[in-house]
């Protein structure tokens, strides 16, 4: 799982960063689970001798967050409903950035346990995530309750159509040689 000591760096060029929102309350089967890929990001990992004293941080632009698929709902998501959701997310989330940065790693065989803070909207609280690696691959998965970073989830229709709080975050980089 751990790729030889040095710096390595990632970015939309070698890999891809979504995130899944789900729809919730009454009126949910109007709606879309979506599925929202950041078209700007980076991350930067330092390898050290010694496995778990490796330090990762990453950086995504709000702006950049993309909604490219759209699951369930009555009727197919449009270009103008992608529009109307970027325009939400800005809303939503009014920081230009959000940020994560290691606090430790723990590697057993090919995957490992990456915690530390992640910050949105200027608040930091501790994460865990999940990393594997097989076939050239490195995929990454954790969740974000939006509550614990004082979001309060997007709502329509007078409340009747929400985005769940649970906001799931996926990642898959080309692993590192």
């Amino acid at each position: 799982m751990i790729p030889p000591p040095g710096s390595y760096s990632f970015g939309p060029r070698n890999g891809r960063l979504l995130v899944k929102t789900y729809r919730e309350g009454f009126a949910k089967a109007l709606g879309h689970d979506l599925v929202i890929e950041v078209g700007q990001w980076s991350a930067s990992v330092t390898v050290a001798e010694d496995p778990s004293e490796t330090a990762i941080t990453a950086r995504a632009d709000v702006d950049s967050l993309n909604p490219v698929e759209g699951v369930g709902g009555v009727k197919p998501l449009t270009d103008a409903d992608k529009a109307e959701i970027k325009k939400s997310i800005r809303k939503v989330l009014t920081s230009p950035d959000i940020s994560f940065e290691s606090t430790s790693v723990k590697v057993a065989g090919n995957s490992a346990t990456v915690s530390g803070d992640l910050t949105i909207m200027g608040r930091s609280e501790a994460v865990d995530i999940q990393m594997t690696e097989s076939g050239g691959k490195v995929k990454g998965t954790f969740s974000v309750l939006q509550s614990r970073w004082g979001i309060k989830p997007f709502t329509a229709a007078l409340g009747a159509l929400k985005v769940a709080d649970r906001v799931d975050v996926e990642f898959e980089v080309d692993a590192p040689t």
